[in-house]
């Protein structure tokens, strides 16, 4: 349980800081995207998780289906992407794929 706290307040920082980044140099992001297209943002996933936990998914894959549906429901609960991408960043750093690899 400590163990999750601190992987989950150091995600948070560190996603902090790559978003700030990210925002000052958008040519140079790693973690935003700001496309609306779908398969812009698939594409954009599948390189986050291929990044943070070296794993290709396919375009069909169910866990590329579940991390799109993470992004989807947080576009409801927020319109701004750095928000939303820096939540995705959090589930990145905290997902077992992570921190088991």
């Amino acid at each position: 349980t400590l163990f999750q706290k601190f992987l989950d307040d150091a995600a948070r920082q560190v996603c902090g800081k790559m978003i700030a980044r990210d925002q000052q140099e958008p040519s140079n992001a790693l973690v935003m995207d700001w496309s609306d297209d779908g398969a812009s943002i698939n594409a954009h996933l599948q390189s986050l998780i291929l990044h943070f936990h070296q794993r290709d998914l396919a375009d069909d894959s169910p866990d590329l289906a579940q991390w799109r549906w993470l992004y989807d429901s947080l576009m409801f609960m927020t319109d701004a992407p750095a928000e939303r991408w820096s939540a995705v960043c959090v589930a990145l750093f905290t997902h077992p794929d992570f921190y088991t690899y």
